[in-house]
């Protein structure tokens, strides 16, 4: 499905208290409502300043492409060897800042 409109919220991972982004998705045609989805991964290695590992996998392809093609995220060519995955860490931009909940 595609994405009609995004909006994004901070919370906090439980085992250590790692900021956390979510994403608040209308996908065109669902009669769902939001969908309410964690953008980021925790690893044990930070992401850099304004930053976060994006998961790009298991079905969230389309969400990190739409993210990065419309500037809510800048990908910063670091990655994260998680398994069989690396990971990308992508920078919040002032987009995304100002479609926060």
């Amino acid at each position: 499905m595609k994405i009609k409109k995004i909006l994004f919220s901070f919370t906090t991972y439980q085992n250590n208290n790692a900021k956390a982004l979510v994403g608040h998705i209308d996908y065109d045609g669902s009669s769902f409502g939001y969908e309410d989805v964690v953008l980021s991964l925790n690893f044990g290695q930070s992401p850099s300043e304004n930053c976060f590992w994006i998961k790009h996998y298991s079905g969230h392809e389309h969400i990190y492409e739409y993210l990065v093609s419309e500037g809510f995220l800048v990908p910063t060519g670091r990655l994260y060897k998680s398994g069989f995955v690396n990971v990308p860490e992508a920078m919040i931009t002032d987009k995304l800042r100002s479609s926060l909940l």
